[in-house]
């Protein structure tokens, strides 16, 4: 779009063309050429705007304090929902359960058959509604998800919730990159994700720390090891509640970015980046990525290496058990 827009003679420059904004600190250089949708935020910019570079470190600094913050708390209660049967199990999980031989393990490994089947549909969703609505949406999911291990009596229970927990938590960290893909330029990713996975190291950490406080509990009807999932499903939810309200669509609708700003952030994504700007979702486009061969060999690395070395862990459990 701005290749065309810079070749097209009717958007060349004149000296009376050029204005600053209404901000100081965004200047752009503008034809006049904008128009907005209101109902469906497509625009259409000029490609005759000169980006100031202050005006855009202050635009990325605001992205990062109020959108990397919400997404990292995300991504860690995502992780602690994921992880913390491990730490339930050395409270006394298999005990209450009365679970017997390997059923520990196919508790394990079930999560992961869901989590596969169910992540492309997850992501066609987030790219039709916007990962702003689908991942707060997710975290509800498996936040309720969580709590109902309360309620479990027996390995056929925890079994299946640990079944609806892979589907809720299929496709999160990649509609989390996704989502930053429509704010930040390819450039300024890495950083971002970085800190993506900070936040599960973090969650390792801390969840073993919060699994020790919450064993602690000695009061109470339930197994201490039950709150553990209580405390962290509850928290989850709320968490996804909060997200949802304050997660913007795009930036064209976030409500921390001035008029100018908004037009800046779009040019920006315009001009550089993973992602276009506020496209439709087109599934004949989306099954053209399968025409590239480097998508199988992804796919045959995901879906056979990773399998073969998560069922030689379980082997090895299983011979150690034994």
């Amino acid at each position: 779009m701005a290749e065309s827009l810079l070749n097209d003679p009717k958007h060349s420059l004149g000296p009376d063309m050029i204005h600053k904004s209404m901000e100081k600190d965004t200047k752009v250089i503008d034809d006049g050429s904008v128009d907005k949708d209101d109902y469906s935020d497509s625009r259409r910019m000029s490609a005759s705007i000169a980006l100031d570079p202050a005006a855009e470190r202050k635009l990325v600094w605001k992205f990062d304090l109020h959108i990397l913050p919400v997404l990292a708390v995300m991504y860690l209660f995502n992780s602690l929902d994921k992880s913390n049967l491990g730490n339930a199990k050395t409270a006394g999980l298999e005990k209450t359960l009365k679970l017997k031989g390997d059923q520990y393990n196919i508790i394990l490994s079930v999560f992961f058959v869901p989590y596969v089947l169910t992540a492309p549909f997850l992501g066609i969703a987030g790219k039709k509604y916007g990962p702003s609505r689908v991942l707060p949406i997710m975290m509800f999911c498996f936040g309720f998800t969580t709590i109902m291990v309360v309620t479990v009596k027996n390995f056929g229970g925890l079994m299946t919730i640990r079944w609806f927990l892979g589907m809720s938590e299929s496709a999160f960290f990649p509609l989390v990159i996704y989502y930053q893909t429509t704010f930040y330029r390819r450039g300024e990713l890495a950083r971002r994700l970085a800190l993506f996975y900070a936040a599960q190291s973090i969650a390792s950490a801390f969840g073993g720390l919060l699994a020790f406080g919450v064993f602690h509990i000695h009061t109470g009807s339930l197994a201490n090891w039950r709150y553990l999932f209580l405390i962290e499903g509850c928290c989850t939810v709320l968490f996804s509640c909060f997200a949802f309200w304050y997660l913007p669509y795009s930036a064209a609708r976030a409500s921390f970015l001035t008029e100018d700003e908004k037009k800046l952030a779009f040019y920006r994504m315009q001009v550089d980046s993973s992602s276009v700007v506020n496209e439709p979702f087109v599934l004949k486009d989306a099954l053209k990525i399968f025409k590239h061969p480097t998508s199988w060999i992804i796919l045959g690395m995901r879906n056979w290496l990773l399998p073969n070395a998560q069922s030689k862990m379980l082997m090895t459990s299983m011979y150690c058990r034994n």
